[in-house]
């Protein structure tokens, strides 16, 4: 999970080196090197957040795996649900006997058609 937020970081961060500045020049200017200084001290401050807070990293790790489980088991379902073919062909004749009757269609219209 952290993996993620530390790679959606690094490239949220390349994307906006690559943005076009403003054309006024009124945005403060900052070089390449005060950006990676600031996003290598950035990232050292993160990896040390589970050793200062083991508890909230703990907690999140669980919640990690239970979404993980959760979400597994819910691809495991619609995939065994795609398998047996459940939902295809729920019509009954009764169903499917039944003429169209949309919204302002004439019933003699459509016995017409037949």
């Amino acid at each position: 999970m952290i993996r993620l937020a530390f790679r959606a970081a690094f490239w949220l961060t390349i994307v906006l080196l690559v943005l076009p500045s403003d054309p006024d020049g009124t945005s403060p200017s900052v070089t390449v090197m005060e950006v990676l200084g600031a996003v290598r001290s950035a990232i050292a401050d993160l990896s040390e957040f589970c050793v200062r807070n083991p508890e909230l990293c703990e907690t999140g790790e669980a919640v990690a795996e239970a979404l993980a489980d959760t979400t597994a088991y819910g691809i495991e379902q619609i995939q065994d649900s795609l398998a047996r073919g459940d939902g295809a062909n729920t019509l009954t004749e009764g169903d499917l006997a039944q003429p169209w009757q949309g919204p302002g269609v004439d019933p003699q219209t459509v016995a017409a058609v037949r």
